[in-house]
Order: C-alpha cells, then structure tokens, then sequence
C-alpha cells in the first residue's frame, strides 16, 4: 500500500436531535451547486431529501435543506435507491417500499431550476406497469444524453432480483406512459442475468455492475446506446465468474478514458473475505478475458471490506466507504501494484465517532461527498462526510507516537464505565462475553518492526462466589491487529494481546499476572502482579518475535520479567488501546483496569 493518505475529512450530523427524518441515504449527487442526497431506508419508509449548498461552509447550519418529498403527486413517493440528473431535472431511482411486494417504480423528479421546498418543484410518475412487464425495485441509474435507464435490482422482499431495464426518454413528457420503454436482458448471453447495481456511460456504451447476493452474479451487461433499446443485439455479456469465482456481486463503476471499474458491491460474511475488483480494458473487445484485470483485495490486506460504489477524478479512481475504508487508486500506475492503493478508516472522522457507513461518491472541485447510511452502531444516521480533492497527492500520513486516545474509536456494548483522556483509558466493571474496544487505525503495514513503551494495572478483579470450579478473567490492554472491532472478526490469528489476568477458585483471586498472548496461539507466557500497581512496560518486534519487557519503574531500569512470543508473520494495520472479551457467561464477574502513556517510538510503513 502507498504511503499517501487522503486530505481532510469533515464530517456534519444533518439531524443532530434525530427529529427531522433525516437519516439513511443512498446516494449523492451534485449539480454544479448543490449537493443532494438520496433518501432511502430498508422499509421504504424515508422521503426526506437533503441538499447542501456548496457555495456555504459544510458545517453551517444554513447552508443545509430538508424536504420531504414522500408524498408527491398523491403518491407514495420513498424508498429510493440512485439519483440521475439529466442537466436541469434530478430523478430519484424508485427502490423499496413498506408493503408488499415491497418494491416500487414511483419515479420521482426534482426540477432544479425551481425552489426546493416548493411542492410544485416535484413530481412523481408511477411507471410500474411499462410496456405490460413487472417494472418494480431498482438500485442506479444513467443517463445518456437524451434517455435515463434504471438498472434493476429486487423486485420483491426477499429473493426477487430481476432483468428489467426501464427506460425514460427525457424528450418526452414525464407522466406519459409512451415516454417510457422496458426490456428484460435476463437472456442475453443464455442468461440468466438478474440483479445489478449502478452503471456508468462510456463512449457509446453503457456498462451495468452485476449484483445478487442469493445466486450469486458476475456478469457484467453492456448495452450499445447507439442501437435499439429492445433489440438484442444491442447487448452482450461478460461473465466475470469465469475469469475468477470470487468477481461476483460488484457495486456501480466509474470510467476513465480507458478502463471501466466495477467495485465490490456486498459484505462477504464468510471465511474467505474474498473481495475484488474488476477493471475492463475499453481497447479491447469487451468478451475477451485478456480485456480483464481482477483485484483481489486480499493481495491488499487480509480483511479487505465491500465499496459499493466508485468515482472517477483526475488521476484517481475513489472506492466509497461501504463501512469503514475510503480506497484510492492512483490510475498512473499499476492496476495490481499496491503502491497505487491507499486506504483511510473513516470511522471516528472529524470527532464523530460513529462516522462510518456510507453509499455514494460524488465529487465538485474540492471535495469528494459520501451519502449517511447505516452503520452497526447507529443504524440509519445523518452524518454526511465530506473529504478534500485530491486524496492522495502531497498528503502525508499519520505516524504513531505520543498516542492520543481521545482519537481513538470506542465501541462498548457492555456495562461497564470508561474514563479516557489523552493519555490513559480507566475500565470499570467490565464483564466477560461483552466486547468493548478502543482502537486506532494507522493504514495498511503500519505497524512491523516497532518499540513501545505504556503502562498497566489491574485495579480490582472478582468473580462469583459460589462457583467452585477454577474460574479465568482475561481482558486486553495494548494490542496490535489486521482486523477492526465489531466489522470483523477481531484480534484473531496472528493477532498479539498484552493481557491482564486473573485466576480465581471458589471466587477467591488465586493469582492475577500481565500475559503476552499470540492469539489463537494457546496460552502465552505471564508474569504474576500485584492488584492495584502500575507496571511500566516495554513491548518490542523484531522479525516476526515479540518481546515484553516489564518493569517496577517509569526510568524502566529496574526489570521484573522478560516475555517473548514468535511466529507473527503479517504487519498490523490497528493498535488498540483495551481490548476486553472473553467467552460469554450468566456467572457474574467483573474487572477494572487501567493503560496509558502509550509512546510508539519508532513503526515501519512501505
């Protein structure tokens, strides 16, 4: 990975107290102006618009409008999925709705030229029943100069992806059923093709992502605007599943003046974390394989996440943040280098903390927009991000060092209580099977070869009395990981964990110790503390062997024990702060602990 990082990140709440509906977006659009976002909620139940006006500060309030456009024209008018705009009129890309079958084709349209929050600045066409098809739940759209097509996705609840493109011819009126067309390409190539997101135009093709979690979709569909919409031999197909298993399943593309990008379009929940993205040579014939790059984000790191969307500008190609990663590539260089990518976590951006889960990219001359989500912490939130133009270039990364935890990202779902400052975190009460997480993330390969110096004490540990077997408190303080608390599965592997421990019998403290753990590695080796005493360490990497040194002083002369564990073969991308787990269990226990003065002297970074 490239050292660059991306400029500054701003991050406004556009619902602070959560009362104006405006949260969950799923897209964003600018018109030379403004900024819209597109509403849009799983239940089809959101129809408040958002709009900023670029030519104001981001954070000022008066730069930001709401209208809910939810019911347009006597219509159900949300739940929408994409926004096309065609140089005068905005179209929002009808997706999803509360009842059955739970997917629309309510068109709604916004003509810029008019005022915002005047109702007759909007209308809505339902155009469902175009040419006699099912013409229900889509997800993008383009326009093509003179026609929008909306490209399906679901046209029920739960497995309905379908092939039906619906098309508006924007010389025509609006509400006029013969200025709309649809055509079912689930047959092109012998099919099936059902289920896509997004698409972009390029030259005089259109080129449309393949998306459907249930079956599975990797072939891309390409349709020749040149010839007649209904006419097959305007389509062909690539089927990207052939060229690797795991091209499947893409978000919507951006183009340069040579290649077509399809990003990763979906979370991939299972083992593999398989994610890729595909880039289509335009100079070659778009069914040759030897047309195709797939990049497999594994080759970046281990635990790469979905994009879903992407962005063309300058000499960057901007991959969206799905949940936590903005990822770049600088398109002067190779498509498989790894020193074209650079990779930022959004999370805890511009002192939001829960700043992560966005769909969208959009971008004017200075800055590039993210459209407010979902996230696992928040659900549907209201905190539109915004980063500078360009991402990359002259940007210099932050370097761990005097580490602050007051920027670092908490997760606690558990009980108990936290006091974090700029230099220590104090846990309280904190139970087994809840994880709680403070952790920062410094990019991919961060951390290798690295000395540093913190302290811990494990202020008071119990467990309850009447059980009479052994029982084992164990809860993280400094540890280092490839993988993001809550996102992932975390601090697994060749993960590395300071631990405090307590051994209890008959919920009586036996012992309690500081153990150096390589996770998933069995038991490492511990050294035996005292409750309530600081304990100065220092904690080495050199190749690949870890080493604990544990002192009884801050001038770290007087040396209590040496701890080593080896075999840590990949670089660490996080460094947490706490890190408390365990297995779950209704036997009550309880553990406060205390690290700070985190000092990271020196890290290595390709």
């Amino acid at each position: 990975m490239a050292i660059n990082y991306f400029g500054k990140i701003q991050v406004y709440n556009a619902d602070p107290t959560d009362t104006l509906g405006a949260s969950g977006y799923s897209d964003v659009l600018f018109d030379g102006q403004f900024v819209y976002y597109c509403p849009f909620d799983e239940d089809g139940e959101s129809g408040v618009v958002l709009r900023y006006n670029t030519e104001l500060p981001f954070k000022d309030l008066s730069a930001w409008s709401i209208y809910d456009a939810g019911n347009t024209d006597g219509l159900n008018t949300k739940g929408y999925f994409g926004l096309v705009f065609d140089g005068r009129f905005l179209y929002f890309v009808p997706a999803s709705c509360k009842d059955a079958p739970y997917a629309h084709c309510r068109v709604l349209r916004y003509d810029t030229q008019s005022p915002f929050k005047k109702a007759d600045s909007w209308a809505a066409y339902d155009a469902e029943g175009t040419d006699g098809k099912v013409c229900r739940g889509y997800r993008g759209g383009v326009f093509d100069g003179r026609y929008i097509y909306f490209v399906p996705y679901m046209n029920d609840g739960s497995s309905g992806f379908h092939s039906t493109f619906l098309r508006y011819d924007t010389q025509g009126p609006f509400k006029e059923a013969e200025s709309w067309a649809a055509y079912d390409a689930g047959s092109i190539g012998g099919g099936p093709n059902k289920g896509y997101w997004g698409g972009v135009k390029s030259g005089e093709y259109i080129y449309f992502s393949p998306y459907n979690r249930i079956t599975d979709n990797g072939k891309v569909l390409r349709y020749n605007i040149s010839m007649p919409f209904k006419d097959a031999a305007s389509w062909s197909v690539m089927d990207l599943e052939a060229i690797d298993a795991n091209c499947v399943n893409l978000g919507t593309p951006a183009a340069d003046d040579r290649y077509v990008y399809f990003p990763p379009g979906q979370w991939v929940w299972v083992e593999t974390f398989a994610l890729c993205i595909a880039r289509y040579d335009k100079e070659l014939p778009f069914e040759d394989p030897a047309a195709w790059e797939i990049l497999d984000l594994r080759d970046l790191e281990p635990y790469p996440q979905a994009h879903a969307s992407c962005y063309f500008y300058g000499q960057y190609v901007l991959f969206g943040p799905y949940t936590n990663d903005l990822l770049a590539y600088n398109t002067e260089l190779p498509f498989t280098d790894p020193s074209a990518w650079t990779v930022r976590d959004v999370a805890n951006s511009d002192g939001e903390m829960e700043s992560y889960g966005y769909r969208g990219v959009a971008a004017d001359d200075l800055y590039f927009y993210f459209a407010p989500y979902d996230n696992d912490s928040i659900g549907w939130h209201s905190l539109a991000m915004r980063c500078r133009v360009s991402p990359c270039c002259n940007q210099t990364a932050p370097l761990p060092g005097d580490e602050d935890l007051t920027r670092y990202f908490v997760l606690s779902p558990g009980p108990e209580s936290w006091e974090i400052t700029e230099d220590k975190v104090i846990v309280t009460d904190a139970t087994l099977g809840y994880d709680h997480y403070l952790y920062r993330c410094y990019g991919y390969g961060a951390f290798e070869d690295f000395e540093v110096n913190f302290y811990v004490k494990l202020i008071s540990a119990s467990y309850q009395a009447d059980i009479t077997e052994a029982r084992t408190i164990k809860h993280g303080t400094l540890c280092f990981s490839n993988r993001r608390s809550g996102q992932r599965k975390s601090l697994t592997d060749d993960d590395l964990a300071v631990q405090l421990r307590a051994d209890f019998l008959s919920g009586v403290m036996q012992a309690c110790y500081i153990q150096l753990d390589r996770l998933d590695g069995g038991e490492g080796p511990r050294y035996e503390i005292a409750l309530d005493t600081v304990y100065y360490c220092t904690l080495l990497r050199e190749s690949g062997t870890v080493t604990l040194k544990i002192y009884s002083d801050l001038a770290r002369t007087s040396l209590l024990a040496t701890l080593t564990q080896t075999g840590f073969g990949s670089r660490w991308r996080f460094i947490y702060a706490t890190r408390g787990a365990g297995e779950p269990t209704e036997e009550e226990n309880a553990c406060s602990y205390e690290c700070g003065d985190i000092v990271v002297m020196h890290s290595c970074r390709e």
